[in-house]
């Protein structure tokens, strides 16, 4: 045998051995965390787009990586976002809308990474109301919550459709009091996220017509910690990214008991969790987009008078990108 064919053989041995041990390794158990479990609070709302945190807190991923979580549910993203503002939680979910507000409001917070986009917002509007096509919503008055995304979307709505926001009557009305804001007449309308929407179409039948909000824009589902987590504990968030990326893997490779853990705290009829399954994507990652929507957001808070500065900050100051890096590499993709 020449030694050119030698050669080739042993190469072809060494890429077969590193394969077989690339394989063994992924498919091995990752070693576990052996100290003692750090003890966090982590402050959501919507369950079912933070279904990556249930996941990992049910299967055990966190305790795996050094984390005790507590987890605590307020009634919106801004809610859970002001708890971490007041030190309630550690790390608290949100919209980039809700973001961006607090960015205006001269809050020293950063976004670590993002674990679902989805497109959930709908205006619902009553029939007997008068409404038939959108520019019956002239003179109407339309529910929301304020300084959530349902500012944002309600506006890009109106705009898309020709109407000014200021043709209608804007009611500040807690989510989940829209469904009886808008059947006892209280408001005309309302802009509502899932699963609030769908439960209204249900109550109010046929008298209702339902609309897409968002016009083509999905939302980003955040996890959002204050400047000093990162200074002080930057490896708490690895350590949460490292659980949340774990619980991504399990979702979709385990998607009827991904499913049942949504139900477990939403209960959820079957057609409606497979919409929603299908429609959202709960995956860790840092894109461009985000950047991109944060801007769009920012200059209709200035053009619409909801925050004094004139300028679209630089939003990349904001995003601490190195927790979800080491945590999964290949997730982050921002322009630097």
């Amino acid at each position: 045998m020449e030694k050119k064919d030698i050669a080739i053989i042993v190469i072809i041995l060494i890429i077969a051995i590193g394969v077989i041990v690339g394989v063994w390794y992924l498919q091995s158990p990752q070693k576990k965390y052996t100290g003692q479990p750090e003890s966090i609070t982590l402050g959501i709302s919507s369950p079912d787009i933070s279904t990556l945190a249930f996941i990992a807190q049910e299967q055990g991923y966190f305790t795996e990586n050094g984390l005790n979580v507590t987890i605590k549910q307020y009634d919106t993203g801004l809610s859970a976002v002001n708890a971490l503002l007041k030190g309630e939680t550690d790390l608290s979910t949100g919209s980039e809308y809700v973001f961006v507000g607090k960015v205006f409001s001269g809050e020293k917070i950063l976004i670590t990474g993002n674990i679902a986009k989805f497109d959930n917002e709908y205006l619902i509007a009553k029939k007997d109301r008068g409404i038939g096509n959108y520019s019956d919503l002239k003179g109407k008055k339309i529910g929301v919550a304020k300084k959530t995304t349902n500012d944002f979307f309600l506006g890009r709505f109106l705009y898309l459709h020709g109407i000014d926001v200021n043709d209608v009557q804007i009611v500040d009305v807690k989510p989940q009091l829209m469904a009886d804001a808008i059947a006892n007449g209280t408001v005309d309308a309302v802009l509502v996220w899932e699963p609030y929407a769908d439960a209204i179409e249900k109550q109010l039948g046929a008298n209702v017509l339902v609309w897409p909000a968002q016009g083509g824009q999905r939302k980003y589902w955040l996890v959002i910690c204050r400047n000093d987590t990162v200074l002080q504990n930057p490896a708490l968030i690895e350590k949460m990214f490292r659980s949340l990326t774990k619980a991504e893997t399990y979702a979709y490779s385990h998607p009827a008991e991904a499913k049942a853990i949504i139900n477990n705290h939403m209960h959820y009829e079957a057609p409606f969790l497979e919409k929603f399954w299908q429609s959202t994507q709960l995956t860790p990652s840092l894109d461009q987009s985000l950047i991109l929507a944060m801007e769009d957001e920012a200059r209709w808070m200035i053009a619409n008078n909801l925050t004094n500065a004139t300028a679209v900050p630089d939003f990349q100051k904001y995003v601490y990108t190195k927790g979800l890096e080491g945590a999964k590499p290949g997730s982050v993709n921002i322009i630097r």
